[in-house]
């Protein structure tokens, strides 16, 4: 009995020293830090990789530069300095209606011919070194003088001059003339040009004249079909039919000081001679409003008709002088012959 006793008691400490063991080997994981049984430390563990893949972030994309703005430029010529150079260009001549210190298209009008004149850059744009030039200029001289009042188209430099009967220039406007290309309208082929020579204001119309080629405003013809008239477009280069355009703002009072019979001389430039030519700007009977000179026409080859050559008729002989005709004897009748 003590003997069972006693090996029951050997088998509890045998138990008790086993579950100490166990305890020993069981491993506590705190903060990811591994304590062993007995206190001891173990290395931490890697982490287990989670099931659920985490996605790589983008690259935040490095936004483009913002360009810098293109600052407008600033106007070149102040009000003060429009004013001036309109009081000096209406001094010299050229058409201005109004000094209002506003560069507006009829000051780029006036500024055009006087580029025009000078042999400046056809720009119509006050800049300061286009003052600097009008302050300096003087009134430009008409290549003929003499005759009395007269218009002249310097086909040259594209203005038109205003000259009175003392041979000074009074008024300058930019013009644009026939620019020399061919075209066809109504079925005539011809030409843009801009006779020269020396004609007078044949006929006028107070409007607007609608053409063929265009719309005609206070039209005052001078040879044909060829016109002074008002256009809304008067570039600094020739661009018409043949027509002679000034700017619309001139074109009603150039019509009342351009009445019929007023001379009007055009020519090439630099006051050369100038050519008098046939009118070439219409043909016969036609009301071409803004004609030019007609091109010659390729001769279309005719065809020659084959024909039978007919027979010359035989001349008839003169006839001689008349004579009295002989009486004439009558003969014995014939014996006749026998049966």
């Amino acid at each position: 009995m003590e003997f069972a006793t006693r090996a029951t008691g050997s088998q509890r400490v045998l138990r008790l020293i086993a579950h100490t063991t166990q305890l020993a080997m069981v491993t506590v994981v705190v903060g990811g830090v591994a304590f062993a049984g007995g206190g001891r430390t173990l290395a931490p563990e890697a982490p287990v990789p989670s099931s659920t893949p985490v996605p790589t972030p983008l690259p935040t994309p490095t936004p483009e530069p913002t360009p810098t703005p293109v600052p407008a430029k600033p106007s070149q010529i102040a009000s003060p300095e429009i004013t001036e150079a309109q009081e000096l260009l209406t001094s010299l001549g050229y058409w201005l209606d109004e000094i209002d210190g506003n560069a507006g298209p009829k000051t780029a009008h006036a500024v055009m011919a006087f580029q025009k004149v000078e042999g400046l850059e056809r720009t119509g744009s006050l800049t300061p070194d286009v003052l600097q030039t009008i302050r300096l200029a003087s009134t430009p001289k008409p290549a003929f003088t003499g005759g009395g009042r007269h218009i002249e188209i310097d086909l040259g430099r594209q203005v038109l001059f205003d000259v009175d009967a003392s041979g000074v220039v009074t008024r300058i406007l930019p013009v644009s003339s026939g620019n020399g290309r061919a075209f066809t309208s109504q079925g005539w082929t011809r030409r843009a040009v801009t006779p020269q020579g020396k004609f007078k204001v044949q006929r006028k119309i107070a409007g607007w004249r609608i053409s063929p080629l265009g719309a005609l405003y206070y039209p005052s013809y001078i040879v044909g079909g060829i016109a002074i008239h008002g256009a809304p477009s008067v570039p600094g280069y020739p661009a018409s039919h043949g027509c002679i355009r000034i700017p619309m703002h001139t074109a009603v009072e150039i019509s009342r000081l351009m009445p019929v019979g007023t001379s009007v001389i055009v020519h090439a430039g630099g006051g050369g001679g100038v050519p008098q030519q046939r009118d070439t700007a219409s043909p016969p009977g036609l009301d071409s409003p803004d004609a030019s000179e007609p091109m010659e026409p390729t001769p279309t080859p005719t065809p020659t008709p084959t024909t039978t050559p007919t027979a010359s008729p035989t001349p008839t002989p003169e006839p001689l002088p008349s004579a009295p005709l002989p009486t004439p004897t009558p003969s014995p009748d014939p014996t006749p012959e026998p049966a």
